[in-house]
C-alpha cells in the first residue's frame, strides 16, 4: 500500500533525465534506509520518492494538507493552475478565482492527481478530506464530478463523517474519510456514515473502542437530480419520499444583510441621546476587524437606523440591539454622492471623514470600489430597506427564523430594521406572507433539507443560495394551508416574546408543511429523529 501524508503533486514536466536521476537517488536511500544509515531522513525521503517508481498500485491511502486556494503561495497557485483545469476541478477566470476559487481546498486535487497517477484500473483510494468538499455549492461542483481528465471515472464507494466529534487534538475540522475505486461511475445513492461520540474520545489503550461511537446510517445523493455535480443531500437511509417532490427551486429570493466590508466599527452606533435635531452617538469599534478610535459626536438622524445582529435573532423573536449609519444608496447601490453628503450632513461627513484613511484600507473597497466614495457598504438594496422582513441566521446549526417589522424608536421614530451581513432575510409584501414564510423556513421538514445539503455551522449555512434547494411557494392568501401557517408563526411569536417555549406549535407547523413538500407520512418521525441526532 502507498501511504503518505505529505503527499506531492506530480510535475507537469518531468523529463526523462531528471527520471534517471532521482530514480538513482532513490535506490541509493533505499540501500542506506535498509543498512540503517542516515536516520530517519533517509526514510523520510525514500517514502516521499516512492511514488514516482513503484508504478500503479492496487491501494493509495493518505491525509492530504487541507489548504484553501487564497492561502496557498501565489507561485504554487500558478504553477499547478492548469492541473486544476485538466481536472475540472475549476476554471480560473476573474470571477472564478474571486469567489469560487477562494474556497476549493487543495485535497481536492491532490484526490484527483493521486487517482490518476498511481492507482490500477479498479485500484481503490482511501483520503481523510475535508467534509465540506460534498456540500459546499460551487467550490465542490468540480470535485464531484468523479471523472479524471483521462476519461476515467471514479466510483465512491463509502464516505465516514465525522463533523460531529474532532478525531484530530486541537484541531477543529470538518474531517471525513472517503474511499473511491478507479474505473467506475459512481452510483446513487451511496452509503454515508455519520459517526457520534459518546463519552470520551478513546485513545491506543481504550479497549473495546467501536462502543465509544453512535452511527446513524444515511444514503447521499445529489440534491439536484438533472446536475450530478450539486451538494449532496444526506438522507436517512430508509426514507421513502421521492427527493424530487421534496427539493426545488423557492419562488422567493434572499439577500445578505448590509456590510461594512470590515469597519463595523465606523458603521455600529450606540445612541447616548438627542442634542437639538441631532443624535449623540458613541461608534462601537471594538467591532472592527482592526483598531478603531472610540469617539462621541453628534449626528444627522436620517442616515441611522436600527440594527438586526447575529445574537438578536433567534426561533421566532428578533430584537434590534444597536444602530447602523447606513451611507449607501438603496436605488443606485453606491456610496452616497460625497458632495450630497457635505451639503445635507455635514455632521456625519466630518465624522466620516476622521476614519478616511481607514476606510480607504477595507480589502473589499480596494478590490471592489475604489473610486466610490471612501464610506461605501457592500450588500446594500431597496430591500435592505423594505419594512418588513423574515430573517434569519448564517452560520447557524440549523435555520432559526423570525419576522422582523418596522418598528417606532425613542431615538428615530419609525424606521425599518437593517440586518446586518451575517444575516440573511427575504422582504415581503403583507404580515401574512412573512409569518407564513417563517412557519415554512422554521419547520422540521425544511431544515432537514437546509442540514442535508449544506455543512450547518459552516460559512455556507443559511446562505441566500440555500433557497435553490428549498421548495417554498409564494404566499396565497386564498389558500387555506399557508394562511394557518401563518396564524401558527403569530402564535410562535407571542410565545417566543413571553419566553414560553413554542414546541407544540412547531408540531402543528410541521404538520402543515409535510404535505405540501411531498413528504411522506412514514418519514415526518424518520426526519425528526435525524434532526434530533
Amino acid at each position: 500500500m502507498a501511504s503518505n501524508a505529505r503527499l506531492s503533486l506530480p510535475t507537469l514536466r518531468y523529463t526523462r533525465l531528471d527520471k534517471t536521476l532521482h530514480k538513482e537517488l532513490y535506490l541509493e536511500l533505499v540501500k542506506l534506509d535498509k543498512a540503517n544509515k542516515n536516520g530517519i531522513w533517509a526514510r523520510i525521503i525514500k517514502n516521499s520518492f516512492a511514488p514516482l517508481f513503484i508504478g500503479p498500485v492496487d491501494y493509495v491511502a493518505g491525509n492530504p494538507p487541507w489548504v484553501v486556494w487564497d492561502n496557498l503561495p501565489a507561485d504554487y497557485r500558478q504553477d499547478t493552475k492548469p492541473l486544476w483545469e485538466q481536472y475540472g476541478l475549476f476554471s480560473l477566470s476573474a470571477s472564478a478565482a474571486v469567489h469560487g476559487g477562494g474556497k476549493k481546498d487543495i485535497s481536492m486535487l491532490m484526490l484527483y492527481v493521486s487517482a490518476d497517477r498511481y492507482l490500477k484500473h479498479l485500484g481503490k483510494l482511501g483520503f481523510v478530506i475535508t467534509q465540506t468538499v460534498f456540500q459546499t455549492k460551487g467550490a465542490g461542483d468540480g470535485f464531484r464530478r468523479f471523472h479524471l481528465g483521462s476519461g476515467e471515472y471514479l466510483c465512491v464507494l463509502h464516505v465516514d463523517d465525522m463533523v460531529r466529534f474532532q478525531p484530530f487534538e486541537g484541531a477543529a475540522n470538518w474531517t471525513s474519510t472517503i474511499i473511491i475505486e478507479k474505473g467506475r461511475p459512481t452510483v446513487y445513492p451511496l452509503p454515508y456514515l455519520k459517526w457520534k461520540l459518546v463519552g470520551d474520545l478513546p485513545d491506543e489503550h481504550t479497549k473495546n473502542w467501536s462502543e465509544r461511537f453512535e452511527q446513524e446510517e444515511l444514503k447521499a445523493q445529489p440534491i439536484d437530480p438533472n446536475r450530478i455535480t450539486s451538494p449532496w443531500i444526506l438522507l436517512p437511509k430508509d426514507s421513502r419520499t421521492s427527493l424530487a417532490k421534496m427539493t426545488g427551486c423557492s419562488e422567493y429570493h434572499a439577500h445578505l444583510g448590509a456590510n461594512s466590508g470590515g469597519a463595523n466599527g465606523v458603521f455600529w452606533l450606540n445612541i447616548i441621546g438627542n442634542v437639538g435635531n441631532r443624535l449623540l452617538v458613541k461608534n462601537v469599534a471594538e467591532k472592527s476587524k482592526k483598531k478603531m478610535e472610540t469617539v462621541e459626536r453628534s449626528l444627522e438622524k436620517d442616515l441611522i437606523y436600527p440594527l438586526i445582529r447575529w445574537l438578536d435573532v433567534s426561533r421566532f423573536k428578533a430584537n434590534p440591539s444597536g444602530y447602523l449609519l447606513l451611507t449607501q444608496n438603496p436605488k443606485t447601490r453606491t456610496g452616497l454622492d460625497e458632495y450630497y453628503m457635505k451639503q445635507n450632513y455635514p455632521k456625519t461627513y466630518s465624522y466620516l471623514h476622521e476614519f478616511r484613511d481607514q476606510l480607504l484600507q477595507r480589502a473589499a473597497y480596494k478590490r471592489y470600489q475604489g473610486d466610490a466614495p471612501f464610506y461605501s457598504m457592500y450588500d446594500v438594496g431597496s430591500y435592505t430597506v423594505s419594512p418588513l422582513k423574515v430573517v434569519w441566521r448564517r452560520m447557524d446549526r440549523q435555520i432559526n427564523a423570525a419576522v422582523v417589522c418596522e418598528l417606532t424608536d425613542k431615538f428615530l421614530g419609525k424606521k425599518p430594521v437593517i440586518p446586518q451581513e451575517t444575516c440573511v432575510f427575504i422582504e415581503c409584501e403583507s404580515l401574512a406572507e412573512a409569518h407564513y414564510l417563517c412557519a415554512m423556513l422554521n419547520s422540521s421538514v425544511l431544515n432537514f433539507i437546509a442540514k442535508s445539503h449544506s455543512v450547518e455551522g459552516g460559512k455556507g449555512f443559511g446562505t441566500p443560495s440555500m433557497l435553490d434547494y428549498l421548495p417554498i411557494k409564494r404566499f396565497q392568501p386564498g389558500e387555506a394551508s399557508h394562511v394557518a401557517l401563518a396564524e401558527l408563526s403569530l402564535e410562535a411569536h407571542k410565545l417566543a416574546t413571553e419566553n414560553e417555549k413554542t414546541l407544540d406549535v412547531e408540531h402543528k407547523i410541521d404538520l402543515l408543511v409535510a404535505p405540501l413538500l411531498g413528504v411522506a407520512k412514514e418519514d415526518v418521525k424518520l426526519i425528526a429523529k435525524s434532526l434530533e441526532n
